[in-house]
């Protein structure tokens, strides 16, 4: 869960195909001292993007009683969706993406597809995706490929 005051602004860090969890604490250290909340995400394994991009970019489908429920990660999609779930759990004010790499970039190209999701028969997602997309203020890329 993001460690974030209500009403403050949040930041999620997406790390690079396989980093470790240490290896981000210098940035989660400066958005802290910057006031920011922070949740950390981790591309654990290359299969992640390897399943994500051999099913041809699979249909983003808003999971039943999201965001009431922790949605499995065993993809890049589940893991953004799951990360979409804490930032609306975590009531900030705006959220900041940093990703890095190419695990970063593939994490943000599913959050992205997800933000842009309207689905006609769950009208509470699109809400709480609209609320969640009103708040995104920006997205660094850091090291990513062009």
């Amino acid at each position: 869960m993001p460690t974030c005051v209500p009403g403050r602004p949040l930041v999620v860090i997406a790390g690079w195909l396989g980093c470790q969890p240490r290896s981000l604490r210098r940035y989660e250290a400066l958005y802290r001292k910057l006031g920011f909340g922070v949740a950390t995400v981790v591309i654990a394994t290359p299969r992640m993007v390897v399943k994500s991009s051999t099913e041809n970019l699979p249909k983003i489908q808003v999971p039943n009683q999201w965001p009431s429920f922790e949605y499995p990660s065993h993809t890049i999609q589940g893991l953004a969706w799951d990360t979409l779930r804490q930032v609306h759990a975590s009531q900030c004010s705006v959220v900041l993406f940093h990703v890095f790499s190419n695990g970063g970039g593939f994490f943000w190209e599913q959050v992205k597809r997800i933000l842009q999701k309207r689905d006609e028969e769950n009208i509470n997602a699109n809400i709480k995706l609209k609320s969640i997309r009103s708040k995104v203020a920006g997205v660094v890329f850091d090291s990513c490929p062009a």
